[in-house]
This record gives structure tokens, C-alpha cells and sequence, in this order.
């Protein structure tokens, strides 16, 4: 199976959705907007159509996309998307119950669906116009994100151990 998950980023932040106790998969775990992909069906678009369906934002542009995540145990391909929204304002739908707009790196205190964090900073790594405008305070030095983000994901274990802080 095939899904497209959809990170809503505005003013330095990310929107996770909450799955609600009625949903089969994962209830209760927090997510990005995602839906299944059916058959031939464009993957970006059907990013776009759940972002309509699950916060009524129809507002949005792509900003970037990532290699799509195999999650073996529950067999699905996940295709990330990282869209840039132009307000706040959010409408839930039946299958979220609650939403929260947070800073990249808060997402580590959410019990969320398995490799959400993963698929965001590689998402986040890859757009330059948030990359360069975003600092990581890695502790006693600051680097840019564009440069820290791809080190991070390469495993190089430079910041092991610690939590990253977006500024911006």
C-alpha cells in the first residue's frame, strides 16, 4: 500500500494532527495530514486533497519532497511532502482530534506514527529558503540548517544525545 503524508509548515512551524480513537491504523498517535493512494493516482495531489479534507486549508503550495519511507510492519510506502500555508487556521475532520502547531523540534515529545521525525527533517533539509533562514543551536555553536541537517541524517553523531532547536 501506498500513502502520501503531508507536513503544513507556517511561521517556523509544523502542524501534527492527532489520529483519532475511530481511525484503524495508529489511533491516538500524533501524524502529518496522510491519506492511501489509490492505484495511478497522483501522489502530490492526493497530499493536496488530504490537506483539504483533514484542516479545511485549501491555500497551500509544495515546498519540497523526500524518498518515499517503507514501513514493513505495517506495509505501506510513505511518500513525504513538506507545503508551505499561507494562515493557521485549521478544521478538523473526523480523523483528528486534536492539532498543534510546533517547532520542528518539539515533535520529539509526541508519541507520534513511526518515522515522522525522520521524514520532517529531511524534508526540512532540503527546502534552501527554510534551511537558510532557520539556525540549529546545537549547544555551545549555531549552524545553519542546511548544513546541519543533511550531517544529521547521515548518522554522523555529532549531536547524539542532545535536542536540536529551531530558531526563526
Amino acid at each position: 500500500m501506498r500513502a502520501a503524508t503531508a507536513f503544513v509548515y507556517r511561521n517556523g512551524r509544523v502542524l501534527l494532527l492527532r489520529r483519532s480513537r475511530l481511525m484503524r491504523s495508529m489511533p491516538g498517535l500524533w501524524a502529518a495530514v496522510s491519506g492511501v493512494v489509490e492505484g495511478s493516482e497522483d501522489i502530490l495531489e492526493r497530499a493536496r486533497t488530504e490537506i483539504y479534507e483533514e484542516t479545511g486549508m485549501d491555500n497551500v503550495r509544495p515546498l519540497a519532497s523526500c524518498a518515499p519511507v517503507a514501513i514493513p510492519h505495517h506495509n505501506i510506502l510513505v511518500h513525504p511532502f513538506l507545503f508551505g500555508a499561507h494562515d493557521t487556521a485549521v478544521r478538523l475532520n473526523w480523523e483528528n482530534d486534536r492539532y498543534a502547531w510546533i517547532r520542528p523540534t518539539d515533535m520529539v515529545r509526541y508519541r507520534t506514527v513511526p518515522h515522522l521525525g525522520g521524514m520532517l527533517f529531511c524534508l526540512l533539509g532540503g527546502v534552501g529558503a527554510l534551511a537558510g533562514q532557520h539556525d540549529i543551536d546545537a549547544g555551545p555553536a549555531a549552524h545553519r540548517a542546511g548544513n546541519i541537517v543533511p550531517r544529521v541524517l547521515a548518522g554522523a553523531g555529532v549531536y547524539a544525545g542532545g535536542l536540536f532547536r529551531v530558531d526563526g
